[in-house]
């Protein structure tokens, strides 16, 4: 078998062999028996000196007694037998030699051959650029840690800020104001009752601190407890006017500038109020167990002492001029029989419930009726008979 030089074997074009790195020493010129010989006699010394015995030296078999597995193993093995080293190459047993292996490289270098190469250095320029980029990263870096980053916002976002800003200081102030107005208001009417008192007859005093008092409307268990006003030359002076005649949001309860003090029938009207006050709690009437419990309505002029019985509560609102339908705001006096009963069987018509009773012609009428919002100009309406 012709043995393959050393140089023949670096020069090696076979394509199906994997390149390896070889310490470059003088090798000693053989004949192909002498290889086999060196090669018998070094393994056998080497397996003496490592201190093998019998029994685990029979598993290293040289070589050449193993099969061929293609020209790759071949030219393998005539290498090794052309150079001397020993078929099977055994690592040093000391881990602080670091393995060396018979071809003279460590386990560390063949670990850094297995490395993939770095891509080279080409360009200077590409280099000044990269340096650069590292230097513009790392300022950069440092003035972000240094100072916190501002944020930006644009000058519509600062305007509608501002704008909110304003609203909510503006509608604080307007929810304050009213809260205000109705404990003031509250306490005014409250020292107004107490003049009237229990008795239900110092209405005088009253007449002399307003001339345009005409009544005092109270229900009993609720909030209604207020004076009623009477303008017929300014039917909505009390609309924004409290009983002193200072501006009120709420206003003071006023009848009908139609309605007359001799009259069969008093229509009142007085403000729903968010908070309840004037005829705030009117809409409880829808509940009939609320009714149940506040059937009476307590009207008192100057001349005479009322205790009204409900018969009717329904939903209502302002109409177009035009509009064919029954209008109660349109009714002030009854003061005919076809009349009164029209408008009696019209209002238990719209009626929620039915309370049993029906007003017949003679009996003195009263609605109470305040906003409603169950539509557009909506109206809430109470109607009561005088026992």
């Amino acid at each position: 078998m012709m043995l393959m030089s050393y140089q023949d074997y670096n020069n090696n074009n076979n394509s199906n062999y994997r390149g390896r790195r070889f310490r470059e020493e003088p090798q000693p010129s053989v004949t192909e028996q002498e290889s086999f010989d060196v090669d018998e006699t070094y393994s056998q010394q080497t397996r003496t000196y490592r201190g093998y015995d019998d029994e685990r030296t029979r598993a290293y078999r040289p070589r050449e007694t193993q099969p061929y597995r293609g020209q790759q193993n071949a030219y393998r093995q005539d290498y090794y037998r052309q150079d001397g080293y020993s078929q099977r190459r055994y690592p040093q047993r000391s881990y602080d030699d670091r393995e060396q292996y018979s071809d003279g490289y460590s386990a560390d270098s063949r670990y850094r051959q297995r490395q993939p190469a770095r891509r080279p250095r080409q360009y200077d320029y590409d280099d000044r650029y990269v340096q650069n980029q590292r230097s513009r990263r790392s300022q950069y870096e440092d003035d972000y840690r240094r100072q916190k980053p501002k944020k930006k916002g644009s000058v519509g976002a600062a305007v509608v800020r501002g704008i909110l800003i304003v609203v909510l200081i503006v509608a604080g102030f307007m929810i304050g104001k009213q809260v205000w107005e109705a404990f003031d208001a509250k306490k005014a009417f409250d020292q107004l009752a107490s003049l009237v008192g229990a008795d239900r007859q110092n209405y005088q005093e009253l007449a002399a601190k307003n001339s345009d008092f005409f009544g005092w409307l109270k229900i009993d268990d609720t909030v209604v407890n207020y004076p009623v006003m009477h303008t017929p030359g300014d039917p909505e002076k009390y609309l924004h006017m409290d009983f002193d005649g200072d501006y009120s949001d709420s206003g003071c309860l006023f009848l009908d500038a139609e309605c007359r003090s001799d009259g069969n029938m008093y229509l009142i009207y007085g403000h729903h109020m968010i908070n309840g006050s004037m005829f705030g709690s009117l809409p409880k009437y829808e509940d009939y167990d609320y009714y149940s419990s506040h059937k009476t309505i307590k009207f008192d002029t100057l001349n005479s002492i009322g205790d009204y019985e409900i018969f009717a509560v329904f939903r209502s609102q302002v109409y177009d001029d035009g509009d064919d339908v029954f209008k109660y705001y349109e009714f002030k006096n009854l003061d005919d029989q076809g009349t009164f009963d029209y408008y009696v069987s019209n209002v238990k018509a719209l009626s929620l419930y039915d309370t049993g009773i029906t007003p017949t012609y003679g009996d003195k009428l009263i609605a109470l009726s305040t906003c409603n919002y169950h539509t557009s100009d909506g109206r809430f309406v109470v109607v009561g008979r005088k026992k």
